[in-house]
């Protein structure tokens, strides 16, 4: 029998991400802007162990409903020099009110190396469970047409 309890908390929370999602419903547009992300940990040896670093990273926004991808964007790559990468990026999604409870956003953030990519964390915002990141959304659709901004944890 496997015990979960002994598993370290760099596993689950690999950083933060501050979100800022704004729904338009007469425009059916749902905008999500992936501000910045703080306290990464990523996979290279030397980045762990020392404060300046020299990491290309950037991340894909992804728009699901019914746990179905409608439509996935990439940021551009982001040369971080610190722990502290910051993406000022935006994603606009057309989603009718309608297909709102059923929809949910996934922001995966990827280290870049010379060879291969690596996954730091993913997050998960919307109505795909009852966590803390549904309150985000239900943030959004109280305040309609005004930003929202919360930071998420980055989980593995």
């Amino acid at each position: 029998m496997f015990s979960f309890f002994f598993i370290s908390k760099t596993y689950w929370c690999r950083g933060e991400i501050s979100i800022s999602l704004c729904y338009h419903p007469t425009a059916d547009r749902l905008t999500c802007a992936l501000i910045q992300a703080r306290n990464l940990i990523f996979h290279k040896q030397q980045s762990i162990n020392t404060d300046t670093i020299s990491i290309d990273c950037y991340a894909t926004i992804s728009l699901l409903q019914r746990h179905q991808l409608r439509k996935k964007t990439r940021t551009n790559y982001h040369h971080a020099t610190d722990r502290n990468p910051v993406f000022n990026e935006m994603s606009v999604f057309n989603v009718s009110t309608s297909d709102l409870p059923t929809s949910y956003i996934r922001i995966v953030i990827y280290e870049v190396s010379t060879t291969k990519k690596f996954e730091i964390g993913h997050c998960l915002i919307g109505n795909h469970d009852r966590t803390q990141p549904t309150s985000h959304w239900q943030q959004m659709l109280r305040v309609l047409r005004r930003p929202v901004i919360v930071w998420h944890p980055l989980k593995l």
